[in-house]
């Protein structure tokens, strides 16, 4: 049984691509509340036993193998979307997920595909996904693009973060796409073991990129575009980077 789960799991995995993925890009109006358009949710709840640190590489192994095919299959429809991840030890626990502005006939379409995924389907049977939710496209609860940003922060940002938070996202994921592109030829994953140790090896590598370049590449930059303002952390320090 063990064997043939191994097999089928192999046998629906995305063919890794020469290329990086054309990615949707911000279409901004300034009537986007009535577009008919809303946010929408996908949220993968991964095992988290006690004692062990989250599985870190599934949010990529999913971003990868699960995402980023309906990314590029309904990228003309999908004016913004993001990643969020978290772990925490709550009832919501290690969950990664997927939120996009789109119609909700698009919003069904993407749900589908999600659903209908072998990656996903055979890591569901085999406990590594313990849960996945969508949200209810009969109703747009978020009409708005503020609505799923923080409601503490000014009404111009909550409006403006989420093409931020795009951007980010896309970048994240185009690390990701490189990093397996640059596996080892020959290195296409033939069993669950070579898999898990490929999407390990990338989320090491970004990690390691973060730690090393991300102050200047990222930080050091976003604070340039704001005129090297000084930004208060949360000890209430002033720091430019």
């Amino acid at each position: 049984m063990l064997c043939m789960l191994i097999a089928s799991l192999f046998a629906g995995c995305a063919t890794i691509g020469k290329t990086s993925p054309q990615l949707p890009t911000a279409v901004k109006t300034t009537q986007q509340e009535e577009s008919g358009n809303g946010w929408w949710h996908v949220r993968f709840k991964m095992a988290w036993p006690e004692g062990v640190e989250p599985s870190w590489f599934m949010d990529l192994l999913l971003a990868h193998r699960v995402i980023s095919p309906v990314l590029q299959q309904y990228k003309h429809n999908i004016a913004l979307w993001r990643f969020h991840r978290r772990a925490v030890r709550d009832q919501a626990g290690h969950q990664f997920s997927f939120i996009f502005y789109s119609s909700p006939e698009t919003a069904g379409l993407i749900y589908f595909d999600i659903r209908a995924n072998d990656t996903l389907n055979q890591l569901k049977k085999a406990g590594m996904v313990t849960s996945v939710s969508y949200d209810n496209t009969k109703t747009i609860a978020n009409p708005n693009i503020e609505d799923t940003s923080d409601r503490n922060w000014s009404p111009n940002l909550q409006k403006s973060w989420p093409y931020f938070i795009m951007g980010t996202s896309e970048t994240w994921l185009d690390l990701i796409e490189l990093n397996v592109q640059q596996s080892p030829p020959g290195g296409k994953p033939t069993s669950f073991k070579d898999l898990k140790a490929l999407y390990i090896k990338v989320n090491n590598s970004i990690d390691e990129l973060w730690q090393k370049e991300g102050s200047h590449a990222f930080l050091h930059h976003l604070n340039a575009i704001f005129g090297y303002v000084p930004v208060q952390f949360y000890e209430r320090k002033l720091i430019n980077f």
